[in-house]
C-alpha cells in the first residue's frame, strides 16, 4: 500500500489517503488517547525516506500537515514531525516556511520545545523576512527574535542532521 501511495500520490483520490489522516482512536485517558493513523504515517515515511526526491514534495507536505494536526491535538513525541520537516527542508520553497512555522508554534508543548528554528529561517533568513513582510508579520517577528541567538545556516543544519544520524533516531527508534 505505501509504495503505491509513494509512487502515485498526485493521482490518488482522498479516500485512499484516509489511512494517513489524523483519526482519533476513541480511547480515553492520558497516554492512551492518540491518533489511530500515526503508525501508518510513520511507516510510509520510513519507506519514503531512502528514496525521497522533489517529486515527493506534495506527499511530504501532506504528511507534515497531518503530523502538525496530530501534534496539535495530542501530546507525544514530535519525532515524525521533525523527520518530515527535515525532508521538506532539503527541497523547500519559501512558502513552506508557513508549514515550518506551524510545526513550532501551532502544536503541543513538546513539539514547540523540540522543533528547531532553522527551518523557519529557510535558505536565507533575510530573504524569508522580506518575502513575508506585509504577508505574515508573525513569521517576520519570530525570525527577528531568534536571529539574535546562535543558529545554523540551512546547509549547516542539514549537515548536522546527517552527520548525527538524526533521521535514524526520528524514524526508527522506538518511542
Amino acid at each position: 500500500m505505501y509504495e503505491y501511495i509513494i509512487q502515485n500520490f498526485h493521482h490518488l483520490p482522498k479516500e485512499i489517503l484516509s489511512p494517513l489522516t489524523v483519526l482519533d482512536n476513541s480511547k480515553e485517558g492520558y497516554g492512551v488517547n492518540f491518533d489511530a493513523n500515526w503508525h501508518n504515517r510513520r511507516r510510509i515515511t520510513q519507506e519514503l525516506y531512502p528514496v525521497f526526491s522533489a517529486q515527493h514534495k506534495p506527499l511530504i507536505r501532506f504528511l507534515l500537515t497531518q503530523e502538525i494536526e496530530c501534534c496539535r491535538l495530542y501530546e507525544g513525541s514530535p519525532y515524525l514531525m521533525r523527520a518530515l520537516s527535515y525532508m521538506l527542508l532539503t527541497m523547500a520553497d519559501i512558502e513552506d516556511t508557513l508549514l515550518f512555522y506551524r510545526t513550532k508554534f501551532g502544536t503541543n508543548f513538546d513539539a514547540r520545545c523540540s522543533m528547531d528554528i532553522e527551518p523557519i529561517f529557510g535558505e536565507d533568513k533575510d530573504k524569508t523576512k522580506a518575502y513575508f513582510t506585509g504577508k505574515n508579520q508573525d513569521i517576520v517577528d519570530i525570525i527577528e527574535h531568534y536571529e539574535q541567538f546562535p543558529y545554523w545556516s540551512k546547509a549547516e543544519y542539514i549537515k548536522h542532521i546527517q552527520n548525527h544520524q538524526m533521521m535514524e533516531l526520528w524514524l526508527y527508534d522506538e518511542i
